[in-house]
């Protein structure tokens, strides 16, 4: 894990829009995901460490998106988190 990639993607401004958003090709997601593995090649990241950082930076993205946008709102009583599967061909 990197450290200092993640506290930067974590400052990231997409994380701070509101619902609802994608994460697509043409929106300002897919300018994170090329800042994301820009900062890897310039840095000589080793992949095994982006990997773990992207994961992690999931995981957080996601956490704070509940705090900021759910929680304020509802109180949940369970919450069911799955990955969903897609082919790739």
């Amino acid at each position: 894990m990197i450290p200092t990639l993640l506290n930067k993607m974590m400052r990231e401004p997409y994380l701070r829009k509101g619902p609802p958003k994608t994460a697509g090709a043409n929106n300002s997601a897919a300018a994170t995901r090329r800042r994301f593995l820009l900062w890897g090649k310039r840095h000589r990241a080793r992949p095994e460490d982006m990997v773990r950082t992207a994961t992690l930076f999931t995981s957080l993205s996601i956490v704070e998106a509940f705090r900021r946008f759910i929680s304020p709102r509802t109180h949940v009583h369970e919450l069911i988190v799955a990955e969903a599967a897609r082919a790739i061909h």
